[in-house]
C-alpha cells in the first residue's frame, strides 16, 4: 500500500510540474461575462493588449538629463532579446498621451515578441534595475498582470504540493488501517 502511494505520489508531482497556467482574461471569465465582451471589444477597436507598460515616476521630462537617460532607455528596452517594438513619449514612435500633462511622468509601452515570454520579464527586470531610472519604475499592462499571477500561482502551488502529498498519505493509513 505504501509503495503504491509513493508511486502515486511521485507520478502526480510528475503531472503537476507539467502543468501550464493559463491566467488570461479569457481563461478567468465565463464565454458570455459581460465584461469579457467589453474585453473582446477593447482587442477588436485597439488590435492588442500584448505589452507591458514601463512607468516611469518620478521623472522630468524637461530635464536634459531625464530626457537623455529616457531617450537611452527606449533604445536599451528595443535592443533587448524578445522585444518587438518599444513606444513612449517622444522619438520615432512617439505617443505624447505616455507623458503626464506636468512632464514628470511617463510611459513606455514594450511588445513582446509573441511566443518570446520565456525570460523576457527577468531581461527587463534586469535592464531597468540597472539604469537610471532604478527603483521609480513600475511593470504594468496585461502581460505583466498574466506573468506575476503565473509566478504566484507556481510558487503557491510549489508550497502546497508537499503538504497535499503527506495529507493524502496520512489520509491512505487512516483508511487502509480501517480496511484490516
Amino acid at each position: 500500500v505504501l509503495l503504491t502511494l509513493a508511486a502515486s505520489a511521485a507520478l502526480g508531482i510528475a503531472a503537476a510540474r507539467g502543468l501550464r497556467l493559463d491566467n488570461t482574461i479569457p481563461a478567468w471569465l465565463p464565454p458570455d461575462d459581460a465584461d469579457l465582451a467589453g474585453y473582446e471589444e477593447f482587442r477588436r477597436v485597439f488590435g492588442e493588449d500584448d505589452f507591458v507598460v514601463v512607468a516611469l515616476d518620478p521623472v522630468d521630462l524637461d530635464a536634459p538629463e531625464d530626457r537623455r537617460a529616457a531617450d537611452a532607455l527606449a533604445a536599451d528596452l528595443a535592443a533587448l532579446d524578445g522585444v518587438a517594438r518599444v513606444s513612449g513619449p517622444f522619438g520615432a514612435s512617439a505617443e505624447p498621451r505616455l507623458a503626464s500633462a506636468d512632464r514628470h511622468a511617463a510611459a513606455f509601452l514594450v511588445h513582446p515578441r509573441p511566443g518570446r515570454l520565456a525570460g523576457f520579464f527577468d531581461r527587463l527586470e534586469a535592464e531597468m534595475a540597472r539604469g537610471p531610472f532604478a527603483g521609480r519604475f513600475r511593470l504594468a499592462g496585461p502581460e505583466a498582470i498574466n506573468h506575476y499571477l503565473d509566478v504566484g500561482s507556481q510558487e503557491s502551488f510549489g508550497r502546497l504540493l508537499p503538504v497535499a502529498v503527506v495529507l493524502i498519505a496520512i489520509a491512505t493509513k487512516s483508511l487502509v488501517g480501517t480496511w484490516k
